[in-house]
């Protein structure tokens, strides 16, 4: 596990090398510094001497001065007693072997001559190099190599800089923003002076919480190894009495504390609280108190954009340059890098909507989903298609119900809730809740009413397949469902795609869901009742947020000022729509335990069945075998024989044990015979022709 420090220029690679060598040391690691000049085309990163007279470029010049600089630093730390006795010991005896080296280097390059007596590179002290690696590369794009050396070094902390002179060029600015916002492993931004970094005595960490702060707090406590003094700083509001406010803030920063592991009776670490309503106010003063560095954990909302608007980090780093400023981020865990590669890989390949083409989108849904001051129009067809339906599911007809099913009003309301929760739009989304709720009660009522007026037509006062169709949903109704929004938010967002829209109404079935509710309400059916209203509430669920991912997969998305953050409202809906999409799978895929039971027990005319019925007639000399099928209704087996009279009974017995032995459990078997009568009748005599 390595600490990469990416360096861009000459002027920062000081600070950012002694910085991420304190880092390195404080999380007991290695130091890698990587440098990535500009190719042609893309290579391979490959170690680079740490010293090396002839190479005279700049920066590489600069960082290799940096890392003899920063080794020196670490062994006068060690020395100065930040570390153990046996640390202190072993740093002396590498500090005296380094001084005779550079002695004897020195005595060599005095008696070369006077032609060679130009000013000599500070020399690393031995075992450097188990500490500490140079990397370069010659790469296009730096930011590609830097990913792909973070991938490649393992590191676990890249540090990169961050300085003002190089904005107008976009150099180190602009490779910053990508790699924290796009790096796995933890990351920081630094801006720093050019003499930062050469000591490390205090250290401000300004902790209000959040996941980063536990990351820039862990890796101040390690500096604390090496003698640095670490003040965690939380910022109360100003309001009531003074001691009050400062028992809430310390209270509140104890808690962050907690989180991080961090033990706040350690001698090194001293929590103080202040009291301000500007936060950066507040840290920039106490930032000016001797402190050598400022770590703030990143923001966690919009990071990448509120660190263009100069957010609180933001402000540090284009504050003092007397005190050096870090940003940190946490990694990114594998959750969200497999977010992110999806995404990226939708933005890709997923057809996106036009500008043009989403403002035709929303106004269709929004006009479509609206519930009008009268709701003569949305309520009409309503009352129509579950009149159609209703009578429909009485008479058995499956094609009156398909017709009903083309008139209901109930798809547009709800493809506009997935559209106002990918918007964040809150008018939308009362528009379409109040639509779906008027829609769904009128429905209810009409099929009610019908069921009052015509349940009588059904005979026996059993309910019709149609009805009973709709009364027992399976798992497999809701992947209808999720495919039906997903299908209906497409059809609607593509113009072209809109004679589709009759199908996807087809498919999803939402008023026969209601009028079957109602009927079997009216006729005392309440089991079939309570399945129709649970097919109904899982189109609903399924529908909204089948369109809402459709939606944002074509590009729909909120407002840009409210991107990167969530209302609590959609929050809030989103999570009770995925808590109720949970609910109701557990008594649909009960329901589908159910017809896979059925299944086990479904009556089957098999081929072997038929060959042992016959086998068993034929031993009956009187009757003759005509047919073995099902029923109408599916409910038994039905036996058709010929014979002069009724066959006899233990014919009937073993006919019925050969069923039940096929199936594996007794299945009703229904003997039904045909009484044959013989009729004699004349024959002519055959002419038999004869010669002459």
């Amino acid at each position: 596990m390595t600490v990469l420090v990416v360096v861009s220029g000459a002027e920062s690679a000081g600070p950012l090398v002694r910085w991420g060598a304190r880092f390195a040391r404080a999380r007991q690691e290695t130091l890698t510094v990587f440098y990535a000049t500009r190719g042609a085309k893309p290579g391979e990163a490959g170690d680079l001497p740490l010293e090396d007279p002839s190479d005279d470029h700049p920066i590489r010049v600069a960082i290799r001065t940096a890392i003899h600089e920063a080794c020196a630093m670490l062994l006068d730390d060690a020395g100065d007693g930040a570390l153990g006795p046996s640390a202190r010991i072993e740093a002396q005896t590498r500090r005296a072997r380094s001084a005779r080296d550079s002695r004897r280097l020195s005595r060599d390059k005095d008696g070369e001559g006077e032609g060679h007596a130009e000013e000599t590179r500070p020399t690393l002290a031995p075992g450097a190099d188990d500490f500490v690696s140079l990397r370069g590369i010659a790469h296009p794009d730096a930011f590609a190599a830097t990913m792909e050396e973070i991938r490649v070094s393992g590191a676990t902390l890249v540090v990169v800089g961050r300085h003002d002179s190089l904005a107008s060029q976009g150099l180190e600015t602009v490779l910053g923003a990508l790699v924290m916002e796009h790096a796995t492993c933890d990351a920081m931004l630094m801006r720093a002076a050019s003499h930062s970094g050469q000591r490390c005595a205090k250290v401000l960490i300004p902790a209000a919480g959040g996941p980063h702060a536990p990351v820039a707090l862990r890796l101040a406590e390690g500096l604390t190894r090496e003698g640095a003094e670490v003040h965690p700083l939380f910022v109360e509001q100003e309001g009531g009495e003074e001691d009050e406010s400062r028992e809430v803030g310390a209270r509140r920063l104890a808690k962050v504390l907690a989180e991080a592991d961090l033990d706040p009776d350690e001698e090194l670490i001293q929590p103080r609280v202040e009291l301000g309503d500007d936060p950066t106010k507040v840290i920039g003063t106490c930032a000016q108190e001797g402190y050598d560095l400022v770590l703030v954990g990143a923001s966690n909302q919009g990071f990448m954009q509120r660190l263009l608007f100069r957010t609180i980090p933001e402000n540090l780093l284009a504050g003092d340059e007397a005190v050096a400023m870090a940003v940190v981020r946490r990694g990114t865990p594998l959750r969200e890098r497999l977010g992110i590669w999806l995404g990226e890989r939708i933005e890709r390949y997923a057809p996106r909507l036009s500008r043009e083409d989403r403002i035709a989108l929303s106004d269709s849904l929004e006009v479509g989903s609206r519930f009008d001051k009268d709701g003569v129009d949305f309520l009409t067809l309503i009352a129509l298609s579950t009149g159609i339906a209703s009578l429909g599911l009485i008479q058995n007809s499956p094609a009156v119900v398909i017709g009903a099913m083309l008139v209901a009003p109930l798809m547009t309301p709800m493809v506009g809730a997935g559209l106002a929760l990918v918007q964040d739009n809150v008018v939308l989304a009362k528009q379409a809740a109040r639509s779906i709720v008027f829609g769904f009660l009128t429905a209810l009522v009409i099929g009610i009413l019908i069921g009052k007026c015509f349940g009588w037509i059904m005979p026996e006062g059993r309910l019709t397949n149609e009805l009973l169709a709709r009364g027992g949903p399976n798992v497999l109704d809701l992947g209808v469902a999720l495919l039906s929004g997903l299908a209906a938010a497409y059809a609607v967002a593509r113009p072209n795609l809109s004679g589709a829209l009759p199908g996807v109404a087809i498919a999803a079935a939402l008023v026969p869901p209601i009028g079957t509710a109602g009927i079997s309400l009216a006729t005392g059916h309440l089991d079939n009742a309570r399945g129709a209203a649970l097919l109904f509430a899982v189109n609903l669920v399924a529908i909204v947020l089948g369109a809402a991912v459709t939606f944002w997969l074509i590009g729909v998305r909120p407002n840009a000022k409210e991107r990167g953050k969530r209302r609590t409202w959609v929050r809030r809906i989103l999570i009770a729509l995925l808590i109720a999409l949970g609910a109701l799978a557990i008594p649909l895929a009960l329901g589908i335990l159910e017809v896979v039971a059925e299944g086990d027990k479904r009556i089957h005319v098999t081929a072997p069945l038929r060959v042992d019925v016959e086998a068993r007639v034929t031993l009956d000399p009187h009757m003759t075998l005509i047919s073995v099928n099902r029923s109408h209704t599916h409910e038994q087996v039905e036996i058709v024989l010929a014979g002069p009279g009724e066959p006899p009974q233990a014919l009937v017995d073993d006919l019925a044990k050969i069923v039940a032995k096929r199936h594996g459990h007794p299945v009703p078997v229904r003997v039904i015979t045909v009484q044959q009568t013989w009729v004699q009748t004349g024959v002519a005599p055959v002419a038999t022709a004869t010669g002459d």
